[in-house]
């Protein structure tokens, strides 16, 4: 049962219900867990494009949202199937979408991995985030100053919080490999 007139392109039996979700239970819940999801992943997009405002207008075309699109561009999450978005340039943006800790950060959100913060700067970028039970941090810095940088950081953590076990992910900012992947991992207690 699909809410609506547009059936899949599936092989698999279908049925469109237009107003589904008024008339069906089970879409009408469907619908329900979709919002809620999509809300948390625009909540954990938030985090990485604060400057949308995305909490407050939850990715949708407000006033508000399509002038931020006209400063900012579009993003490389944007609908691109949105009227609007059509218009808009990624360019502006592209730089920092082409960073390894932003490119990282996307990758968790679309593995269904919540953000907890994410800070960008040019010298330590950093982003927070729950993974099976366990706090990671992933920092992205340059390799010929990661060890100065680390041992602030670790510093700098064990004496916000010495009872929780954290994961200190490093990603090289200059790596020029096309991975966004951990360079170096260490659980800090």
């Amino acid at each position: 049962m699909i809410d609506g007139n547009q059936p899949l392109n599936t092989d698999i039996m279908q049925r469109t219900i237009v107003k589904g979700d008024e008339k069906i239970a089970e879409i009408s819940a469907a619908s329900i867990i979709a919002k809620v999801t999509r809300d948390k992943i625009i909540e954990s997009y938030s985090k990485i494009y604060p400057f949308f405002e995305l909490t407050s207008n939850k990715g949708y075309g407000t006033k508000r949202h399509l002038e931020f699109l006209e400063i900012y561009g579009a993003t490389s999450i944007h609908r691109k199937s949105f009227k609007p978005v059509v218009r808009y340039s990624q360019e502006k943006l592209s730089k920092f979408e082409s960073q390894i800790i932003t490119k990282f950060a996307i990758d968790l959100i679309k593995k269904g991995i919540d953000i907890v913060e994410f800070s960008f700067k040019n010298d330590l970028s950093f982003i927070r985030y729950f993974d099976k039970g366990i706090d990671n941090l992933t920092i992205s810095v340059k390799k010929k100053h990661s060890s100065s940088l680390l041992q602030s950081f670790i510093k700098k953590n064990k004496e916000k919080d010495s009872v929780m076990k954290v994961r200190l992910n490093v990603i090289y900012s200059d790596d020029t490999s096309s991975q966004n992947s951990i360079r170096k991992s260490i659980l800090i207690r």
